[in-house]
């Protein structure tokens, strides 16, 4: 089996890209076609993986997920047998075809086949987009009460985010003893197993070392989650998505994570340049939605996605090639 998914802009083919299928997605399409169209594709997702200088920015047989999934559209067309032209002799094909939503946008650089719609899932989306319009403050005095929108910091939020067009630019983040940023969000992180991952998106300038970047998750101002980004192990610039496990997040009085009220960003080192988006990654394949194919594009092979024009995706698999 082989398989390869088309980006559609207006109807005009604007990238095309070979996948790799996983383990149990190739179980999941040799059941499909023995049961005569059981489900094998039910959405299509895409993400900000990071580039290939940080090392393994692959796809692999034994994904269960991307690395940073940003959104995902519902399959809209599906074949539910496989297809060939009549007569022609051609590859036996399955063909799957799904839109992003008009007001999404981002520059993708992988995509996955799941073999079920489960965009409104918990932890499917993530956390923030580091958008301008979330309404992030920065701590401008000491003081609990001391922060101000950062939108009226002069090119606090920048273009060139991969999830999401804003990233925030920690250059113009005016700095009282370090660097902090917040954004009040009701959030249950509850349901996160403590094997999941947080991710942080950034990018990054040449070094090595620890990146000097705390998240906190408040439940109140004396009630929180903390934990430091792992150190950045090779020395270039580039995009990065930084974890770390739920089970070494330290707590600070009596937190709830299911009652999160407050996320933190404090930045007092070099390392880390500009802030893209926070999400968790789950460490554990979804037994109701598996990701069939997943496929990684080089730096120089990925595709914008605009806001405001629908993007299609459709995915063509070879059966039998």
């Amino acid at each position: 089996m082989k398989g390869y998914y088309v980006f559609k802009e207006n109807g005009v083919e604007v990238g095309r890209f070979e996948n790799i299928l996983t383990t149990s997605g190739k179980l999941l399409i040799a059941n499909s076609i023995c049961a005569n169209g059981s489900q094998w594709a039910g959405s299509i997702a895409v993400g900000a993986l990071g580039d290939f200088s940080s090392g393994g920015a692959t796809a692999s047989a034994s994904d269960i997920g991307l690395g940073f999934e940003f959104t995902r559209g519902p399959v809209q067309s599906l074949s539910p047998f496989p297809y060939t032209t009549p007569y022609s002799g051609g590859p036996i094909k399955l063909i799957a075809k799904a839109v992003l939503d008009p007001s999404v946008s981002g520059k993708i650089y992988e995509t996955g086949l799941f073999s079920r719609n489960s965009v409104n899932a918990e932890l499917i989306d993530p956390i923030t987009f580091s958008s301008s319009d979330e309404g992030w403050t920065y701590r401008s005095a000491t003081g609990p009460d001391a922060w101000t929108d950062l939108t009226s910091v002069s090119n606090a939020f920048s273009t060139g985010g991969r999830a999401g067009d804003d990233q925030i630019d920690f250059s113009y983040v005016p700095s009282v003893g370090t660097k902090k940023i917040r954004l009040d969000i009701e959030l249950d992180l509850s349901t996160a197993a403590s094997s999941d991952k947080l991710a942080f998106a950034c990018s990054t300038t040449g070094g090595t070392g620890s990146p000097g970047v705390t998240i906190r998750f408040y439940t109140d101002e004396s009630n929180y989650f903390s934990y430091s980004l792992p150190s950045i192990a090779t020395s270039y610039s580039g995009y990065r998505v930084l974890s770390n496990a739920k089970s070494s997040w330290t707590s600070t009085g009596l937190p709830s994570w299911s009652e999160i009220s407050i996320i933190e960003i404090e930045n007092s080192g070099s390392l880390v340049t500009h802030f893209d988006a926070l999400r968790v990654i789950k460490q554990f394949a979804d037994t109701d939605s598996i990701l069939v194919s997943h496929s990684v594009f080089s730096s120089d092979n990925s595709i914008t996605k605009t806001e405001g024009t629908p993007l299609e995706i459709e995915y063509y698999l070879d059966v039998f090639s």
